[in-house]
């Protein structure tokens, strides 16, 4: 029923949009400007530098600095507060030189901060949104909600409006769907009261992204329609073009294949007239991944081509990763070999860079949904606080109201004595039901900040030691490049790259721990055999085991076909052999088991390494707790693994537990449901 009314609402706001006026568009404006009197010529140049914003940095640029140059010199600070934010607005979204549009909304921010008028709070917006593209969401999180707060109190409603949107943004990211609906339900009810259709557009492209990121397919192809509706009268061509590619994701989805061809051809066309090459970057991919389903490798090909030379020309690194990616991935389907080698390489080099530049924003990310339940949480207890402080004050007027009528009418109101008693009873268990409620919010609050704060003192050493290990190296290199031998460089450049595949280890752990327990890690549980995932894993792995002479054998049942999520299991499996053949002196021997039961298999990885004492064996898979080991040939662990290893065993209705004795071997054993289908 809820769903029914929301759809409802979403059609009225469709025809309020259509009944919106056209806006003005560059070239209009340029056209005034050449016959505007200098008293029209300041407001005009600063249009002109955020109409340009978006199609020509290059001319943006020249209309913010004149508008600058102008608003010195008439002594108007309003006029060069709002060319700062246009230039710093040309920096952030066209150059991605976020330093330098820091530093002009900082300027701007002094030139009016004592005052604080609109202006003020629409560049601590863009400071704010600077913050989120650069992964500090907890900055960011905390200018928003304070210029929420202020824009409510000064009246504001069109600049509050705007910072609404952009907190239902960041709500979005941080995986808080329900607080970034309302704040977008209640942006656009300004927008349409202010008849701002780019703004519209605006906040339902946002509302889909976020219905899209929920998997509510129906709910975003109705907001991207309503989007388009409302870019249609300007037109907003980016708008225009970022709502037809989210049509086609969401038609791929639901299969109707021609459709999203058909929508993202448009969206080409709307980002071509702007020369939006990042946009076509997307669109492009998406393209080429539909010829690759399709065996069309050729023209997959050429839109993957067509992608990256965009992406390259923008600089957008984890654009270029994915069109090297799928073009490796394209090369291995068509059967190309050494294409698909050199593309790998092209892939690993950037994807490295980019790798950590999206684990960083995912560290940010984590943090900052600590801080936010952090203070939900603290919001709860004072609320509940303030609730018995009001009961505290209800029973003692409820006392004092009752000593007085029992002193005036003692003896008619006998009855009227026991009633009071009840209800000073009842007043009690309620006072006595809120303390314990607080009591206990108060522990679940210690422990979550002791759990987060060791956890994140585990990251900040495990990053460290191999970062040092880098710079040391590195300036080793540097320092003593001519007097080292070939030998000598090989043996730095090889403990470097060990050195860089362990913090790799390290950060895909961190990200994969971030994202299962942020909830955007997909789950999806299948019928499939756990015989060939197991054999697939130990052939990955054999080569790891042939360097230290260790056997490596597997006996499994041909028919054991489990219901589980195959990429979970997958790395469970593989974490759980990887730390085997490391704890495992060399010539020694792993075995993979699985044993048959009726509900159930349980699969066992033994080893007959090192083994571990009590202590550990009681830390192994707690959050908190810090336990990494070298293996027997010095290799570095990360203290993730079977961490991850009891979620997602635990996620699919399993059990992981540990047999070990030191020096005598280990035995680490999980269960997983048997198919139902087997």
């Amino acid at each position: 029923m809820k769903r029914l009314g929301l759809i409802f609402y979403l059609i009225f706001c469709a025809i309020v949009a259509w009944a919106q006026p056209p806006g003005r568009n560059a070239a209009e404006l340029e056209v005034k400007l050449t016959l505007a009197d200098s008293s029209q010529r300041l407001d005009l140049l600063i249009q002109l530098a955020n109409s340009f914003g978006t199609i020509d940095t290059e001319r943006a640029l020249q209309y913010a600095l004149e508008s600058i140059e102008i608003a010195q010199v008439r002594s108007d600070t309003i006029a060069w507060t709002r060319g700062l934010l246009a230039l710093g607005n040309i920096f952030q979204k066209n150059i991605s030189e976020y330093d330098s549009a820091l530093a002009y909304y900082f300027q701007a921010t002094q030139l009016i901060e004592l005052h604080k008028p609109v202006e003020y709070f629409i560049i601590q917006n863009a400071i704010a949104e600077t913050y989120q593209l650069v992964g500090e969401y907890a900055q960011a999180l905390e200018i928003l909600v304070n210029t929420e707060l202020a824009l409510e109190k000064e009246g504001y409603k069109t600049a509050l409006a705007q910072t609404q949107l952009q907190l239902g943004e960041l709500y979005t990211q941080l995986g808080q769907f329900d607080l970034s609906e309302s704040k977008f339900q209640n942006a656009l009810t300004t927008f349409q009261r202010n008849n701002d259709p780019q703004k519209q557009g605006d906040t339902w492209l946002a509302w889909a992204q976020t219905h899209q990121a929920n998997a509510d397919w129906l709910m975003a192809d109705s907001a991207y329609q309503l989007a388009v509706a409302a870019y249609l009268q300007g037109p907003y061509l980016q708008g225009l073009g970022q709502a037809h590619l989210g049509i086609g994701q969401v038609a791929t989805q639901n299969r109707k294949i021609e459709d999203a061809r058909q929508a993202w051809q448009i969206a080409i066309e709307h980002f071509g007239e702007i020369e939006d090459k990042a946009g076509l970057a997307q669109v492009y991919l998406q393209l080429g991944g539909l010829g690759m389903a399709e065996k069309d490798y050729e023209r997959a090909y050429r839109n993957f081509q067509t992608s990256l030379n965009h992406a390259l020309a923008v600089n957008d690194r984890r654009m270029v990763k994915n069109g090297y990616e799928s073009l490796y991935n394209l090369s291995l389907a068509a059967g190309d070999l050494e294409a698909a080698e050199e593309y790998k390489e092209l892939f690993v080099a950037i994807g490295e860079f980019v790798f950590i530049e999206e684990n960083q924003r995912e560290i940010a990310k984590l943090q900052a949904r600590y801080d936010l339940e952090k203070k939900e949480l603290e919001l709860t207890n004072l609320l509940q606080e303030r609730e018995l402080q009001e009961l505290q004050l209800k029973q003692r007027n409820s006392e004092r109201n009752q000593l007085l009528m029992l002193a005036i009418v003692l003896l008619l109101l006998a009855g009227a004595g026991f009633y009071f008693f009840v209800r000073i009873r009842k007043s009690n268990r309620a006072l006595t039901s809120t303390n314990d409620q607080i009591h206990t919010q108060n522990a679940q609050l210690e422990e979550l900040n002791n759990t987060k704060d060791k956890f994140f003192s585990i990251i900040a050493h495990d990053v460290k030691g191999p970062l040092s290990s880098l710079r040391s190296f590195a300036n080793l290199l540097i320092k003593y490049t001519d007097s080292l031998s070939k030998e000598e460089i090989q043996n730095l450049a090889t403990d470097l790259d060990n050195s860089l595949k362990n913090l790799f280890s390290l950060l895909e752990n961190l990200l994969t721990w971030a994202r299962s327990q942020t909830g955007s890690l997909e789950f999806n549980p299948t019928s499939w055999q756990l015989n060939k995932v197991i054999e697939e894993t130990t052939e990955v792995l054999q080569p790891t085991a042939e360097k230290k002479n260790i056997k490596l054998s597997v006996n499994v049942p041909s028919n054991s076909e489990v219901l589980a999520d195959r990429n979970m299991i997958t790395t469970v499996i593989r974490n759980l052999i990887s730390n085997a053949i490391k704890f495992t002196e060399s010539s020694g021997e792993v075995q993979v088991l699985v044993e048959s039961y009726v509900d159930a298999f349980e699969i066992a990885v033994i080893d007959n390494g090192v083994g571990m004492p009590p202590e550990i064996k009681q830390k192994l898979f707690k959050v908190g707790e810090k336990v990494t080991q070298k293996g027997t040939a010095n290799e570095k662990g990360t203290g993730l693994g079977l961490i991850l290893c009891k979620e997602f065993v635990e996620r699919n209705k399993g059990t992981i537990w540990v047999e070990s004795e030191p020096g005598k071997g280990s035995t680490f054993r999980f269960t997983l449901p048997v198919s139902t289908t087997s």
